[in-house]
């Protein structure tokens, strides 16, 4: 049933896909373009590939079906120095609220994105100023995605502002995404092990206008494609297709390698579909401090001869006090339950494991041996069968 659900999804884009490049496959002129601009270092750094693995409040600006990865708390601002001086702010919370769907924890996210540039002077024959130009951008996101099985689902509703000089106007849209994740089989190819492993695909349809949009100009609509896994101890690749729907197809490849779930190496390539092919690297740090994880990224991309931009991005989560003392009586139990699950006594390493999340709600390495766990006690009972 989860594979028929998968192969409508995928035929799905596909179908949308094509009809938008036969549809808008020339280039033509939008509003609220500033909507495009990655939002984080990370997705910066990772070449704005970010749709299958978004799992920040910043899915909000690619697929808002990420929040429903979002277990805590979040807060994030980044701050970016984009080309011709103009200044790009973005600020995004999310926060898991109420139970959605079949009993899934619903998180409710919202995001402001502000673009302003440094007013242009107008002066006389004599030199004297005597006006001034402004321009800015204003967008304002409510969104809500929460865990479905194996799905992720999100949508989100946003307002978006333009001014330039004395014109202004405003328009409304809307953002779909959905994240399908995909167990791969316990099994060795070319020496490779999949044990463990999932591919995660990402599809989000973006700024969708349900009005005129702004003076007549639609809203930069958007079709994308991801496709993320996390390939090895601490490597993460994600490949994002996507079509703007008045502009060409464009492909984006990123890689982002985290060092004991601390230091985060990223790098990233936008490979086709742009006036000027860049590469993109980005930097993280993770640390754990009262009661909130601190994560604090930047990035550097380049953009030919219209100068290098660079982003700074600080993220909050609060996970909840946890003491020394906790984590290291946590990481006790977790390789205690270890010894047993290779032992093949499953039911002695899932209660262990489960007394570790009581502990560290967030230990991502029980969470995976539980989900590894149900899925063996499955296999056994299929042989059972």
């Amino acid at each position: 049933m989860r594979f028929k659900y998968f192969n409508i999804l995928i035929i799905c884009t596909l179908i949308i896909f094509i009809l938008s490049i036969h549809i808008y496959g020339g280039v033509s002129t939008t509003s609220g373009n500033f909507l495009k601009i990655g939002a984080t270092s990370r997705q910066i750094g990772m070449g704005e590939a970010f749709t299958a693995i978004a799992d920040d409040p910043s899915a909000l600006s690619v697929n808002p079906a990420g929040l429903g990865n979002i277990k805590n708390l979040e807060i994030l601002f980044s701050h970016y120095e984009w080309i011709t001086d103009l200044d790009y702010e973005y600020f995004a919370i999310a926060k898991p609220s109420f139970n959605g769907i079949k009993g899934f924890k619903g998180v409710l996210g919202g995001s402001i994105t502000y673009l302003h540039l440094p007013p242009f002077y107008h002066y006389n024959d004599w030199g004297e100023r005597v006006g001034e130009l402004t321009v800015s951008g204003l967008a304002i996101t409510l969104g809500y995605g929460q865990e479905l099985e194996n799905f992720m689902v999100g949508n989100s509703l946003k307002m978006v502002y333009e001014q330039i000089d004395d014109i202004s106007d405003f328009a409304f849209g809307i953002d779909l995404g959905i994240i399908y994740t995909v167990k791969l089989p316990h099994k060795r190819i070319s020496g490779f092990n999949l044990k463990g492993k999932s591919v995660k695909f990402g599809v989000s349809l973006l700024n969708i206008g349900i009005d005129n949009g702004i003076r007549g100009y639609d809203l930069p609509t958007t079709l994308k494609f991801g496709i993320g896994s996390k390939i090895a101890s601490g490597l993460l690749v994600d490949m994002d297709i996507e079509k703007p729907f008045h502009n060409r197809v464009r492909i984006n490849l990123g890689v982002e390698y985290t060092i004991k779930e601390l230091f985060s190496v990223r790098a990233g390539y936008r490979f086709m579909g742009y006036k000027v092919d860049t590469f993109t690297l980005g930097l993280g740090i993770k640390y754990p401090f009262g009661g909130k994880l601190v994560k604090v990224g930047t990035a550097y991309a380049p953009q030919g001869p219209l100068e290098n931009t660079t982003n700074f991005t600080i993220d909050l989560k609060f996970t909840g006090a946890i003491s020394l003392r906790d984590w290291e009586r946590a990481n006790l139990l977790y390789y205690k339950g270890i010894y047993y699950y290779t032992r093949g006594e499953l039911d002695k390493a899932v209660e262990l494991w489960k007394e570790v999340l009581k502990i560290v709600p967030d230990h991502q390495k029980a969470k995976q041996k539980l989900k590894d766990a149900a899925y063996l006690k499955k296999l056994k009972e299929i042989e059972k069968k």
